[in-house]
C-alpha cells in the first residue's frame, strides 16, 4: 500500500533544524516523541540524528520512510522498513541562490507522493524543483510551473547503497 493510500492518513515532518532557534539537544527532545505518529521523515544528513541516533538507516528500521536531503550532491530515500537507499544526484545548475532549497526539494517530494509515485520518482521530481529553485534569485521565484517540470528531462540514475 502506497504512503497516504487506502484511507489513512499521512503525516510527514521536516526537520528544518534551524540552530539559531534552539539547541540541537532542545530539538531532539521536542522531535524525538513525535516519531510514533509519522509516516515519513525528510532531514539533511546533519539533522536526521536528531530524530535518532543512527540517523536515516535507524529511522527507516524502526518502519518509517526516510529522506536524506544532500543539497549538490542530491538525495535518497529509504523506504519504510528498506535496508537500502535509494540515491539519486543532483541536477547540475549554475546555483545563483540557494535559499529555499531545502524547501522546494520537500515539495516537489510531497508532490510526488501526493500523486502516488515510486520513491525514485519522488527523488526525481524533488532534485528538479531544487534545481529550478537555485537557478534564481529568491527563495520561490525559480519555482517551475508543471509545463517547466514536464520539460526537464532527467534520466532517473539511481544508485542503491
Amino acid at each position: 500500500m502506497a504512503v497516504g493510500s487506502g484511507g489513512y492518513s499521512l503525516v510527514s515532518l521536516d526537520v528544518n533544524f534551524r540552530p539559531r532557534l534552539w539547541s540541537r539537544e532542545q530539538a531532539a527532545a521536542t522531535l524525538r516523541p513525535l516519531l510514533p505518529h509519522l509516516s515519513l521523515v525528510i532531514g539533511s544528513e546533519d539533522e536526521l540524528p536528531l530524530l535518532a541516533g543512527g540517523g536515516a538507516a535507524e529511522l527507516a528500521a524502526d518502519g518509517l520512510e526516510v529522506v536524506e536531503k544532500r543539497g549538490a550532491r542530491g538525495a535518497a530515500v529509504w523506504p519504510a522498513s528498506a535496508a537500502e537507499a535509494i540515491e539519486v544526484p543532483a541536477i547540475p545548475v549554475t546555483a545563483i541562490d540557494v535559499l529555499g532549497a531545502g524547501d522546494a526539494f520537500t515539495a516537489g517530494y510531497l508532490s510526488g507522493v501526493l500523486e502516488d509515485l515510486s520513491p525514485v520518482q519522488r527523488l526525481v521530481r524533488g532534485t528538479k524543483v531544487a534545481a529550478f529553485c537555485v537557478s534564481t534569485a529568491g527563495d520561490y521565484e525559480g519555482l517551475p510551473t508543471r509545463a517547466e517540470m514536464d520539460g526537464l528531462q532527467l534520466s532517473e540514475v539511481v544508485t542503491l547503497r
